[in-house]
């Protein structure tokens, strides 16, 4: 049995069904120890509420032990920024929001701090854990505490698993060009580097020259799905973040005409996200009178995601096709495939890689025109929605967890091989 440590900068008690908590969970399966450190993800956006997180250190323990919640200094509520743009841009927003909106540009570059702080935060809890023969760690920070831990003789392997195209994520272009340094030194000191995508590997080889490994997300084992009744709407279903990245106001636009066609639709938004946003989609279909057509689930448990894929037939991952999207391997389309749902997918991204290379769903450009085309056609052709089904469920198999885990344990000699990657 080996003792593993999983570093991650995403809290999976706000972030559900991360990448660090199934393999870590699938590690313990093939008998590995393991403990997790996340960070702690502070979510209440009242000044003083972000005034306090800030200035606040703590470390919580979760799941009986093996997670612990870390919650350095300068870690307030993210994405302050990006919901107040969304609020601001809103018709009738006041001078107040505007106001807000600009004090917290001028705070941004302080999210170096945080930055800064996340490292001798996270270095010093795991001081106090003892000795792992392997750190998995997810991105350029997390990797950053491991390399630091291997130095210190806390941690003999390394493995720097790069789960997202990290300076897209950031506004500041300080921060980005930190990201970038970041990223490229701690990929040449991993003993390992795995990339979730064939995108975003090419990407990383040609940055670093490093040799990286395509291991990418995965599915739950899950019962085969249900049959659908028939004589039902056509179902389209969305799971994860309401954020300006979904594309979901897009596909919103598009469903009056759809419907105008004589198209029979429902709409099923599992999830929820950023404020600003999900308050515009309620209004946007409060305006078009699309309430009996789409329903806002909400955050659901993760593990009842799959009995509301069940009542649908189509998958949305239409994302706009930002750097942060274009390299990323949306864990929702592997789940939408286990489900038996057919892909709607943004074109020029990695899903679309993966919607193509399993024939399992349609490619379009992210607009309400392209949505609204691609609906119409697994609308108007049965044989093709179908064939698109059956093909999402018989490549779902390749992504499932317990073997992604034991390939990615491979690459360091835990555990032998169970099979090539998936794509």
């Amino acid at each position: 049995m080996s003792r593993i440590l999983f570093i991650s900068p995403l809290d999976r008690r706000s972030v559900p069904n991360t990448r660090e908590q199934n393999i870590s969970a699938a590690c313990r399966a093939l008998g590995h120890d393991s403990l997790s450190l996340v960070l702690t993800q502070n979510t209440d956006r009242a000044p003083l509420a972000v005034l306090r997180d800030a200035l606040r250190w703590r470390v919580e323990t979760l799941d009986e032990g093996r997670v612990l919640a870390v919650d350095p200094l300068f870690n307030p509520c993210t994405g302050l920024k990006s919901n107040l743009d969304v609020a601001a841009a809103r018709p009738g927003a006041g001078s107040r929001l505007a106001l807000r909106r600009r004090l917290v540009g001028l705070l941004s570059p302080l999210g170096l701090l945080r930055d800064l702080a996340v490292i001798p935060a996270f270095v010093a809890v795991a001081w106090r854990c003892g000795r792992f023969d392997l750190c998995i760690a997810y991105g350029p920070w997390a990797t950053c505490v491991g390399w630091l831990l291997r130095s210190l003789g806390r941690v003999d392997l390394l493995v720097y698993d790069d789960q997202d195209y990290e300076p897209a994520i950031l506004h500041n272009r300080l921060r980005q060009r930190w990201a970038v340094l970041l990223e490229r030194s701690m990929m040449q000191r991993a003993d390992r580097v795995v990339s979730i995508g064939h995108r975003l590997a090419a990407l990383r080889r040609a940055q670093c020259g490093c040799a990286v490994v395509v291991i990418p997300n995965g599915v739950a084992p899950a019962a085969p799905p249900r049959p659908r009744p028939p004589q039902r709407p056509l179902t389209l279903a969305y799971v994860g973040n309401l954020v300006g990245w979904s594309g979901l106001d897009l596909m919103l636009q598009a469903l009056p005409g759809l419907l105008a066609g004589g198209l029979r639709l429902q709409v099923l938004i599992i999830g929820d996200g950023q404020p600003a946003y999900r308050d515009g989609l309620l209004a946007q279909v409060e305006a078009a009178g699309l309430q009996k057509v789409v329903r806002f689930v909400g955050r659901v448990p993760h593990a009842q995601v799959a009995d509301w894929l069940g009542q649908a037939d189509v998958g949305l991952a239409h994302f706009r096709p930002e750097a942060y999207r274009r390299y990323a391997f949306p864990l929702k389309v592997v789940e939408y495939m286990a489900a038996g749902l057919a892909v709607i997918g943004t074109a020029d991204t990695e899903t679309e890689d993966i919607v193509l290379r399993h024939g399992c769903g349609l490619a379009i450009e992210c607009s309400s025109t392209g949505i609204a085309a691609a609906v119409r056609r697994l609308a108007g052709d049965a044989a093709l929605l179908w064939r698109c089904r059956q093909a999402a469920l018989a490549a779902a198999p390749l992504y499932r967890w317990p073997q992604l885990a034991a390939q990615q344990l491979a690459l360091v000699g835990l555990v032998a091989p169970a099979g090539p990657a998936a794509g």
